[in-house]
């Protein structure tokens, strides 16, 4: 007789859980829902490039033809044939040039790869000003991408490039 009840028990007990119709929507929805939360991307953080200073200019210690972008008269950002800097934090950040993207003036490259930032350069280059042989000058835009691709800085300056 127990163990007629105890069959029986059990049996009711699996007729009351979820038919596998049921089972399968509720699966289908947590794992929705995990994707969701994985997917996510953090909040843009605003970023803010800051001016070079002489001794930066030392620390990247190299000669050759270079760019440098301008905002006003602080320069922000440098481009060269194999990698380009930015500064953040007072630290100097080396990007490494993407020789698959547009060329710029000089040999440089309108864009930089870095672990988790690219730059991107974009001269007006129907509107550069030979200044000399070895000298130009150019309004431009620079923009730095975060790792989703997403814009974190923006500006609109000058590109102002020589063979050293």
């Amino acid at each position: 007789m127990r163990r007629a009840v105890l069959v029986l028990t059990l049996l009711a007990a699996a007729a009351c859980g979820p038919s596998p119709e049921d089972k399968a929507r509720e699966d289908a929805a947590a794992i929705a829902a995990v994707n969701a939360a994985q997917n996510r991307l953090p909040p843009i953080k605003a970023l803010a490039l800051e001016q070079f200073t002489p001794a930066d200019f030392a620390r990247m210690d190299d000669t050759g033809a270079s760019c440098a972008f301008y905002s006003e008269t602080r320069a922000i950002a440098m481009a060269r044939p194999s990698y380009g800097w930015i500064k953040l934090d007072g630290e100097l950040i080396r990007l490494v040039s993407d020789s698959g993207s547009q060329v710029g003036p000089l040999g440089t490259y309108s864009h930089y790869t870095g672990r988790a930032l690219t730059m991107r350069i974009d001269p007006a280059g129907a509107a550069a000003e030979a200044t000399n042989q070895t000298r130009l000058a150019m309004p431009a835009m620079i923009s730095v991408h975060d790792q989703w691709d997403r814009v974190v800085f923006g500006l609109a300056g000058d590109l102002r490039c020589a063979s050293q």
